[in-house]
């Protein structure tokens, strides 16, 4: 009998662990010894194995403590406190040369640094400018650092700061301030070569991060699930953010490469305001203290590589003999499954959504029930209940936004309004809604794409504008922050589709058209693709339909639910080259929206089969590339 060998050429492999995308990907959180002193906002230096945490705010708060323990990579040690109290400090360096400085103390903002030799604390120069807040904003070693952000007093014209100062082992020096203002940011590196993200102005959350080559500081791509509080390890190249609070406490981490984020493995707890060891690496670090609620927690857990790597490849058989099991990588798929979230606090119909993930979400206008037909309302999603917020100034139906913005900065344009078309177009700080410039063109149905409040989309639609190709409009404008673009057209006019990407790289996915010549029939199929310059027929969906939800990316996209014309569960996966079919909805739904990634969805309200017909359901959509376990039956 001939051997599986010899007719393939080549034998099943034997590994201890599954193969991974990277060497990054192989990355997990593993508990380690507990702090002695529970507490949140503390400063921290060193690496994983001898890592140096001080200060901080401990239970009940609002109380400070100058301890300082010092971690052997099993347990925790107390040595000598510092000369003050206090909490929400910056801390860099190791854990025989470490400097803590800035920070809030009892008698309020402090602008105090002390230097650590291993033994004692001993006071030196102060900061120019004392602030709090400033815990993992921070990089460098005892005798050149970086310290930057911070929370301004109440009474200021802006709750956070964007000073940035340079420590020469004597002194303080003021050198070229951050491009966004903000405070409890995670950060890291040198001197000469830093990293931050994320953080918060005090009126809604900061999604971007930022590079720092010694001089300036330049803004660079923004992290998968926008939060406060986290913490951070690596530089401009290569670094690790995880915790945070986006609003509720989590556990994510994300890696950075030089050019953008990566979702990796989540922590064990969830919190924010911990501290990494300043000095450790993306493929090393720790993460100790913080809150999980408003009570300080004394949990340390590691981030470690695996020892092994081996590379993911497509359609790969081999045996695990760790789980005793033979496997498949499917690594092109993220087969997934859809699970019930929280329900919207009312039902909501044909209205628009936006966020970064199943945990973050943002849903707002629509119809709330056939009888009330212009909604204003909005809601914020925290992976486990909806929140109503303020509502908008103006209410409408079918309108569009800034589908891949987070929840703390977003945009809400065009639409039904009372009797009309419209072209207003509101912008979201996490707090508020302001009126910003209308649009060039009213209308309704159209599909909405972009960032940011400030980066964002529309395309298609339903308008007065009756384009040459059909009764539905083909017009596509952005939005720069102050005025709207008119820009190239899309090959073919309909409305009602389904929109992901960014001002430069965006799908339009399916729709309706009422043209009788439109090939495949009313209910599209079509998908076109946006290179910020003009749209470009692509691979079409398997099932047409209009009404959808659509979460992700250019190259990295989910489609679900919709009519086709009847109300249908299906999903289909875009992986840059074609669509897939995967696990369908619970409900069969359309005139429901979507947000997130290809891995990590929602899937809000719209209408059902059943009785009443709005629904306020939630569906959560998860995950990821995966090593499947073959099963004989």
């Amino acid at each position: 009998m001939s051997e599986y060998k010899g007719i393939r050429g080549w034998k099943v492999q034997t590994v201890s662990t599954d193969p991974a995308a990277s060497l990054i990907a192989t990355g997990s959180w593993a508990s380690g010894g507990s702090l002695n002193t529970a507490r949140a906002g503390l400063g921290g230096a060193g690496t994983q194995s001898t890592a140096l945490v001080f200060f901080g705010s401990n239970n009940p708060a609002p109380s400070y403590v100058g301890n300082t323990e010092l971690y052997n990579g099993t347990s925790w040690t107390e040595l000598a406190d510092g000369n003050s109290i206090r909490g929400y400090l910056a801390g860099f360096g190791t854990s025989t040369a470490a400097i803590g400085t800035g920070g809030y103390s009892p008698g309020g903002d402090s602008a105090l640094t002390e230097s650590w030799n291993g033994s004692a604390w001993t006071e030196v120069g102060d900061l120019n400018t004392g602030r709090p807040n400033i815990q993992n904003a921070n990089a460098g070693v005892s005798t050149a650092g970086l310290v930057w952000g911070g929370y301004n007093p109440p009474g200021t014209p802006t709750n956070s700061r964007t000073i940035t100062e340079s420590w020469n082992g004597t002194s303080w020096t003021e050198v070229n301030d951050l491009n966004t203002n903000r405070y409890d940011t995670g950060g890291n590196g040198t001197q000469t070569d830093a990293i931050t993200v994320f953080g918060t102005t005090g009126a809604g959350f900061v999604p971007s991060g930022e590079t720092w080559n010694g001089t300036s500081w330049t803004t660079v791509a923004s992290g998968n699930t926008v939060r406060t509080g986290n913490a951070l390890t690596g530089n401009s190249t290569s670094a690790l953010t995880f915790s945070g609070a986006a609003p509720s406490y989590v556990g994510l981490t994300e890696y950075y490469n030089g050019s953008s984020w990566t979702e990796l493995a989540d922590l064990t707890t969830g919190r924010n305001l911990g501290t990494s060891s300043q000095a450790g690496t993306t493929s090393e670090t720790l993460l100790a203290g913080g809150r999980d609620s408003p009570t300080r927690i004394s949990v340390t857990e590691e981030w470690t590589l695996a020892p092994t790597f081996q590379q993911e490849n497509l359609g790969q058989v081999y045996y695990n003999s760790t789980s005793n099991s033979f496997k498949v990588t499917q690594q092109s798929i993220p087969v997934g499954t859809w699970g019930s979230g929280g329900n919207l606090p009312a039902p909501m119909y044909i209205g628009t959504s936006c966020g970064t993930s199943n945990t973050s979400g943002m849903a707002m206008t629509g119809f709330s029930d056939p009888g009330i037909t212009y909604s204003s309302a909005a809601y914020q999603y925290d992976g486990a209940s909806w929140t109503t917020v303020a509502s908008l100034n103006t209410g409408k139906n079918n309108a569009s936004s800034a589908k891949n913005s987070p929840i703390t900065t977003t945009l809400n344009y065009a639409g039904d309004g009372p009797g009309t078309y419209s072209a207003t177009n509101e912008s979201w700080n996490n707090t508020s809604w302001t009126e910003e410039a209308d649009l060039n063109v009213s209308g309704n149905a159209a599909t909405g794409f972009g960032v940011s409040s400030t980066s964002a989309g529309r395309a298609g639609g339903q308008s007065s504008v009756t384009p040459p190709a059909g009764p539905h409009f083909t017009g596509t404008e952005i939005w720069n922050g102050t005025s709207w673009t008119e820009v190239s057209d899309l090959a073919a006019s309909r409305r009602y589709a389904g929109g992901v990407g960014t001002v430069t790289a965006a799908l339009y996915i399916g729709g309706d058209t009422d043209n009788p010549a439109f090939p495949g029939g009313r209910y599209t199929a079509r998908v076109e693709s946006w290179n910020g310059t003009s749209w470009t027929e692509i691979a079409d969906l398997n099932t047409g339909r209009y009404s959808l939800g659509t979460s992700g990316t250019q190259t990295s996209a989910l489609a679900f639910g919709g009519g086709t014309p009847a109300n249908t569960t299906a999903t289909e996966f875009w992986n840059g080259t074609s669509w897939t079919e995967l696990n369908d909805m619970a409900t069969a739904r359309r005139g429901g929206t979507g947000n997130g990634s290809s891995t990590s969805a929602l899937s809000v309200a719209g209408e059902s089969p059943a009785s009443p017909p709005f629904i306020a359901t939630t569906e959560e959509w998860n995950a990821g590339t995966a090593n499947f376990t073959i099963t004989v039956s």
